[in-house]
């Protein structure tokens, strides 16, 4: 009796698999994925870490800028540099997740390495941030 439920948990499970098989998705997935090299993934996770320090910094210059400087005048350009580095902060911290799984992927499908877009997002809200200060500064 114990091998008529074992006999069909087996089947439902082959008829699963290969049901996901049949997708094209799944079966680039199945058929392509190879575990990289554990330096690469390493290397591809310590680039993760930086990226997300990176957005904990744009987060407290934002707090700061918004309540810490009372030197920058006029006091309007307060919220928007704050805003700024927060809003910098947020698309590299979710970017930096978006990358790292792409270049994993990649990785895992011996791919060409994405490009990223966080560098342009990072350098233009700097010189957003930059602008606003330096505008508050001469003024």
């Amino acid at each position: 009796m114990t091998e008529a439920p074992q006999h069909r948990r087996a089947s439902s499970v082959l008829s699963y698999s290969a049901l996901r098989r049949r997708t094209p998705r799944a079966r680039a997935s199945l058929s392509a994925d190879q575990e990289p090299d554990y330096r690469f993934t390493l290397a591809n996770e310590r680039t993760f870490l930086a990226w997300m320090r990176t957005a904990l910094a744009l987060i407290a210059g934002g707090v700061a800028a918004r309540e810490f400087i009372d030197s920058l005048e006029p006091v309007v350009l307060r919220g928007p540099l704050a805003v700024t580095c927060l809003a910098t902060a947020a698309l590299i911290g979710g970017g930096a997740f978006l990358h790292w799984f792409r270049v994993q992927q990649a990785m895992r499908r011996a791919q060409p390495l994405p490009n990223s877009w966080l560098m342009p997002v990072l350098a233009g809200g700097v010189l957003l941030a930059a602008s606003l200060c330096m505008w508050g500064m001469l003024t």
